[in-house]
């Protein structure tokens, strides 16, 4: 039976659903104590969802309801069909599935959906895939950077956008690297050298400097968010002496962007 969504629901033999281990997005497997305590309330769980392939019914989700159903004797269960993903990607299609219900996704299977993404299309950016797995772009752009390190993936190139301009950095640039001048940059340098002043070289130089000091704060940012985390990371990372010391080096040059903003502010 088909509702007015397309989505068809019928009753279906246990044994002759086609389930695929690769469409199991929970790392660690089925859970034998959720299992247990589905087995309580089997006529209240929704039905597992399923796609067609050919004469098949592929399982995307509600594996621990299925089990739970063969623990309990049944030899059918309703399932709802839905229509294939128009990219076929099923393992997609089962996450996203099993994110809005049931057992809470972990940090690892989150993870894994990433890699997942990543693999399928390292072209992908971090924000999106930051979306669809649920976790920090910062953690995206960490993975991305471990999965070109070990050659999974192919380097690419970034391009970020700061207002109505949009810079584009080689793969090279680690997150939260300074960004290198571009090509654009380079040559508006170059030309003020030919055909300007002293005065007017600096300007540039600095104007350049502050762009590609925006875009590499914003990379990580978030990594800032709680003060105590970061004092806490430096003195275990550094030791007391080493973080003081590079707290005073950040101290100085802090200072000075600071008080280019604070200038800046006076004049508006």
């Amino acid at each position: 039976m088909a509702n007015a969504e397309g989505v068809e629901t019928v009753e279906v033999k246990i044994a002759s659903l086609a389930i695929d281990p690769d469409l199991q997005v929970r790392v660690s497997g089925l859970d034998a104590e959720h299992v247990r305590a589905l087995e309580e309330a089997l006529e209240a769980l929704p039905p597992p969802t399923c796609v067609r392939r050919g004469k098949q019914i592929i399982p995307l989700d509600g594996h621990h309801t299925i089990a739970a159903h063969q623990n309990a004797g049944k030899d059918t269960i309703g399932v709802r069909i839905v229509d294939e993903a128009a990219d076929t990607d099923l393992y997609a299609m089962a996450f996203e599935a099993n994110a809005s219900h049931g057992m809470a996704l972990t940090l690892s299977d989150r993870r894994a959906f990433a890699e997942h993404l990543l693999l399928r299309d390292p072209e992908s950016s971090n924000l999106e895939v930051s979306r669809r797995s649920g976790l920090a772009p910062t953690t995206i752009a960490s993975l991305r950077e471990q999965m070109e390190t070990d050659a999974r993936i192919s380097p690419s190139d970034r391009t970020v956008t700061r207002g109505d301009q949009s810079y584009s950095y080689p793969a090279t640039r680690r997150p939260g690297e300074l960004p290198a001048t571009t090509v654009g940059e380079a040559l508006g340098e170059l030309g003020a050298k030919v055909f300007s002043s002293k005065a007017r070289v600096r300007q540039k130089q600095i104007t350049n400097y502050l762009r590609r000091l925006a875009v590499s704060l914003a990379d990580q940012g978030d990594l800032l968010a709680d003060p105590a985390e970061a004092v806490g990371a430096l003195d275990l990372v550094l030791g007391q002496e080493g973080a003081q010391e590079l707290i005073g080096s950040l101290d100085e040059d802090a200072g000075r962007l600071l008080d280019v903003l604070a200038a800046h502010g006076a004049e508006e």
